[in-house]
């Protein structure tokens, strides 16, 4: 029987680290992958690793690797035995090279408006869980284009009703057209329709808008606004209470 994952601030990021980089055991991988679904910190301790190996990766090729050896990155560890052991084949191959490729991703990681944008937690997923679809009317080819991940068409196809919808449909689309523009990396965008939705919302949906919002705000890297509606779903409650006390939390340890 694979063993329960126990994370701790201070083994995080050892966990995640030996997850993506084959430092575990098929059990305790098994274990760690379902470990991750409830655990929200070692999700964006993930997100934030994957995003490193990325840069990492993308710095090999300029600077020439093979293919080959690029891969290695992603495979750190090796098993031998019982035990984990570092791969030092690939420590040797990178050695010579690594310091001169990582600066550049160390100066890009500790800008202020980079940190605020690894922040960024909202997935399309958590979307859907929160949001009704609508049964007939001009949204629902939107709305299924949405859970299609298409969103470069939800913003067509909304932009194209937007004048002649009801006043009814109002918020849903100023609401669904945001998030579009929200996960098609148009932070600036999706700011200014989410707002319209903010201002159209029932009170006991005022949370999830200002969730919505904050993680806008953090895509932007502006960290004054994105604390300021952080703090404000802390106040209503609700659902995103607890994640917002932990993206406020992250950034204050990054910020101090």
């Amino acid at each position: 029987m694979a063993r329960n994952i126990v994370c701790r601030d201070d083994n995080r990021h050892e966990l995640v680290e030996r997850y993506l980089m084959g430092g575990m055991k098929r059990r305790e991988k098994e274990a760690f992958a379902v470990h991750i679904k409830s655990c929200q910190a070692c999700r964006q301790q993930l997100k934030e690793s994957e995003a490193m190996l990325k840069k990492l990766q993308k710095a090999a090729r300029k600077a020439g690797w093979s293919e080959g050896d690029i891969a290695l990155l992603s495979r750190l560890y090796e098993r031998q035995g019982m035990f984990s052991h570092v791969n030092w084949r690939l420590v040797v191959i990178i050695s010579g090279t690594l310091f001169l490729m990582i600066l550049p991703f160390i100066w890009w990681a500790n800008q202020p408006e980079t940190k605020m944008k690894l922040l960024f937690s909202l997935t399309p997923d958590e979307v859907l869980l929160q949001e009704t679809p609508p049964t007939r009317g001009e949204l629902v080819e939107p709305f299924r284009r949405f859970e299609a991940g298409e969103f470069d068409r939800v913003i067509l196809d909304i932009e194209d009703r937007l004048a002649r919808l009801p006043e009814s449909d109002l918020f849903q689309a100023e609401n669904l057209l945001g998030l579009a523009y929200l996960f098609e990396k148009q932070p600036e965008k999706a700011v200014i329709h989410l707002q319209k939705a903010l201002a159209l919302v029932v009170p006991e949906d005022e949370g999830r808008l200002l969730w919505y919002l904050a993680n806008a705000y953090l895509r932007l890297g502006d960290r004054q606004r994105a604390e300021n509606h952080l703090q404000q779903v802390v106040k209503k409650g609700g659902p995103f209470k607890s994640q917002a006390l932990y993206v406020l939390q992250r950034m204050e340890i990054l910020f101090d």
